[in-house]
């Protein structure tokens, strides 16, 4: 079965209360939302002083876009990377007292919806030109295409609070 490769289509969200942002970000109308990992004054060190300008950059695991946003700001073309269904999940359960895998991933498929608007609203209001592909990690269609800079984001916090 071949199926016909495109980005996401943008999705129009404009209630704060629907949103999860990952990372703390400033937007207009806003000002500073997110709780968890604010990386705002670390950027470029985050990133390893780059230089974007002129470059394709891949960022996987993109959650609520903020990194895309940034890399964006200074130059680059960008592809948001994320999973395209909650169920691609992948957790090591931990063997403390109490943890329950069933409830972390009933969580995170709340949490992914929230953080997914997160990203269209900050995507909106920064008037970003990222193009979205949702899809599997381990199947990167070629139609994608190649990348200059490819920033891989990590959710060591899936189930803690973060």
């Amino acid at each position: 079965m071949n199926i016909e490769f495109r980005f996401a289509d943008p999705i129009l969200v404009t209630d704060l209360s629907e949103c999860n942002f990952y990372h703390h970000m400033d937007l207009p109308g806003f000002k500073e939302v997110g709780r968890g990992w604010d990386l705002r004054d670390t950027i470029d060190d985050y990133l390893g002083h780059v230089n974007f300008e002129g470059k394709r950059a891949l960022d996987v695991g993109t959650a609520s876009g903020f990194l895309t946003f940034e890399m964006e700001k200074r130059g680059a073309e960008v592809v948001s990377f994320d999973m395209a269904s909650e169920d691609q999940l992948q957790l090591v359960p931990f063997r403390a007292q109490g943890f329950d895998v069933d409830k972390v991933r009933v969580e995170h498929r709340r949490r992914m919806l929230e953080i997914r608007n997160a990203y269209w609203l900050a995507h909106r209001l920064l008037k970003s030109r990222a193009n979205v592909y949702y899809g599997d990690i381990y199947n990167i269609p070629d139609e994608i295409g190649q990348f200059d800079v490819v920033v891989l984001g990590c959710s060591a916090s899936v189930g803690t609070g973060h």
